[in-house]
């Protein structure tokens, strides 16, 4: 399942906010950030950055359900 079938409100412009999310991981490959932070905290963070540029939160699809 990928985030466009899985959001209950996708976003219109995946292509700008994936290419917005590699620019975030090539500037983080530039810092200490790679040895400090696990990838999936570095990618889910590009992921974060990227959709609040363009005022959509991914915190429905990132948020762990407690019971």
């Amino acid at each position: 399942a990928d985030i466009t079938s899985q959001d209950s409100n996708p976003p219109t412009n995946i292509d700008k906010m994936w290419a917005l999310a590699k620019k975030f991981v090539h500037r983080v490959l530039t810092t200490d950030a790679c040895i400090l932070y696990l990838p999936a905290q570095i990618a889910l963070a590009a992921l974060l950055d990227a959709g609040s540029h363009y005022s959509h939160s991914f915190a429905s699809y990132v948020k762990e359900e407690r019971s």
